[in-house]
């Protein structure tokens, strides 16, 4: 697809071609440079201090208080983000909203075994 655009961008120009072919401009010109968006190279370095901030708390929490935690220490970040990368590396707190994550879901059709007697 590159190459196409190549020998074809003198006589059209790469956005003409790109939106008829139905791709992005941007990424072939990522793709040309070679170079990484500034958005992922600040993820990484996000995500490193959203696992420093895991670790030190022991796996225990979740986007909300690592945000907040984030932001004491002067970290600039919105809430969503943190939330994303959190989920996009699997990374979640022990206790959702004060509830223990259910491991198990009880079967209705099951009888309930009496105590008494």
């Amino acid at each position: 697809m590159s190459a196409f655009i190549d020998e074809h961008r003198a006589r059209f120009g790469v956005e003409p071609i790109c939106r008829t072919l139905g791709v992005s401009a941007s990424a072939y010109y990522h793709r040309a440079t070679g170079q990484r968006s500034q958005r992922v190279v600040d993820d990484e370095k996000l995500l490193a201090l959203i696992e420093e901030v895991a670790e030190r708390n022991y796996g225990a929490y979740g986007y909300r208080k690592t945000w907040l935690t984030l932001r004491r220490h002067g970290v600039q970040v919105g809430r969503d983000r943190v939330r994303r990368l959190m989920h996009q590396h699997g990374l979640q707190g022990a206790k959702r909203r004060g509830k223990p994550w259910r491991t198990t879901t009880a079967d209705p059709t099951a009888e309930e075994e009496s105590g008494s007697g």
